[in-house]
């Protein structure tokens, strides 16, 4: 095949490991690779003429909208007003906007913006000195300072073929909406072909299931495991006593878990099984969150690591790596954590708690989770403390579950084969 170029649009902030699978694949079939970064020949600009400001606010306010038309809570709509500029803020506040905005007239007016707007002349003029066969971009519904739809817009006008690539479990149904479909969209699974078409208008012919590539590297190349004995000794842990891990969900999810966390460990001290009552709790914030968390309580038997970020990004992934595999089980909310303890086979126990109702068991993506029966649910601490006492036991009824949810959510197409070679095999096909 031809070699080709393709230049990946991606926010100066945004994870480039989420996409190494695509790029490994992409270069080792010869293509050549260009990805944002600083000192680069490329690098995201944002716009900057007289239609910047009607067009930020014309895509806010359609993504606000989308949400009115969303079977979840109406919490992440109301989160999205958050980072509104004021202006937008006090628009939507006026009694009756909407109204106007959920009517077909106000998604018209809104929508018009868009199509009157004529392509950013900065992104034009660089698309135009690269010259790429296409362009793969991070799925372009973000929030009020994201510049890929600039970019997939001038490229749509200059006849370059765009890509968007699927990030996260949540990215379809609640991190807004696309503005400017791509050609080709490239999704982890069945359930995302769905919602990309129910919320985002998507046709379903150019829908491609490739699997979730950003985990790939959890199904290759794993970093060396540590011993227990190696990693109790180095954490103050004791490696005869079960350990399981309590994973800290961002903010946006739940922004203080101190007294879950607490009340949960509590609930063991009391049950009538030994190794429960001796279990040691990892609690791994969430490391978007963790700065709220720098006077947690430790001690009976709560382990509080790691402590803000580690700079090291192989020792943070070693680290991780030997929590979850060194861990009976995993325990949190609502966090995409929960699907690596699933790659890695470790059973996953979500604590329903009412007060983050809203975005847990009202949310898409964890319904998911729940339909497939793939974790175990606890909606108390008492319902904890008996799923604890078995898991400790050794029984495990969801793993054959777990195997299931992975061939359907994970890795779609093969087991075996990484899903960045199948968003490869669909970037050749359409470039």
């Amino acid at each position: 095949m031809e070699k080709l170029k393709v230049l990946f649009v991606l926010r100066s902030h945004a994870n480039p490991r989420a996409y190494e699978s695509i790029v490994a694949a992409l270069q080792k079939r010869g293509h050549e690779v260009i990805i944002p970064k600083k000192g680069g020949k490329f690098r995201l600009k944002l716009r900057r003429d007289i239609w910047r400001h009607p067009l930020l606010a014309s895509r806010q306010l359609l993504s606000y909208r989308s949400y009115f038309f969303m079977k979840q809570s109406s919490y992440f709509r109301d989160r999205w007003v958050i980072f509104f500029p004021e202006g937008l803020r006090k628009l939507v506040a006026i009694p009756g906007a909407n109204f106007l905005i959920k009517s077909r007239l106000g998604g018209w007016l809104l929508s018009a913006v868009e199509r009157i707007a004529p392509p950013d002349k900065g992104a034009l003029s660089q698309l135009r000195e690269i010259e790429p066969d296409i362009i793969v971009s991070a799925v372009a519904n973000m929030r009020y300072k994201s510049s890929e739809t600039d970019y997939i817009k001038a490229a749509k006008s200059l006849g370059i073929p765009t890509a968007y690539a699927v990030l996260s479990w949540d990215n379809l149904t609640i991190k807004g909406k696309m503005h400017i479909l791509p050609d080709i969209l490239l999704v982890w699974n069945s359930v995302q072909i769905g919602e990309a078409w129910e919320h985002h208008g998507m046709p379903k012919e150019k829908i491609k299931p490739v699997g979730a590539a950003v985990f790939d590297h959890w199904f290759k190349g794993r970093p060396e495991k540590s011993s227990k004995e190696e990693f109790c000794a180095k954490h103050g842990m004791d490696p005869s006593k079960p350990i399981f891990t309590y994973l800290g969900s961002s903010a946006n999810i739940a922004k203080d878990e101190t007294a879950i966390v607490l009340k949960l460990k509590k609930s063991l001290e009391g049950s009538p099984d030994n190794k429960a009552r001796s279990a040691q709790m990892i609690f791994r914030p969430h490391q978007a969150n963790a700065e709220i968390y720098e006077k947690f309580p430790e001690g009976n038997g709560i382990f509080h690591f790691p402590k803000g970020r580690i700079k090291d990004p192989v020792e943070t992934e070693r680290l991780y790596y030997d929590t979850l595999t060194h861990s009976d089980f995993v325990l949190g909310i609502n966090t995409s954590a929960m699907l690596e303890a699933i790659i890695l086979d470790r059973p996953v126990v979500s604590y329903l708690a009412d007060e983050f109702k809203k975005t847990q068991s009202d949310a898409r993506h964890f319904q998911e989770l729940v339909a497939e029966n793939t974790i175990e649910i606890a909606e108390s601490p008492q319902e904890f403390a008996k799923i604890a006492a078995t898991l400790f036991a050794g029984v495990d009824n969801m793993r054959g579950q777990r195997k299931n949810f992975i061939k359907k959510f994970i890795r779609p197409n093969s087991p075996d084969r990484p899903a960045g070679e199948y968003a490869a095999d669909e970037i050749e096909k359409f470039a």
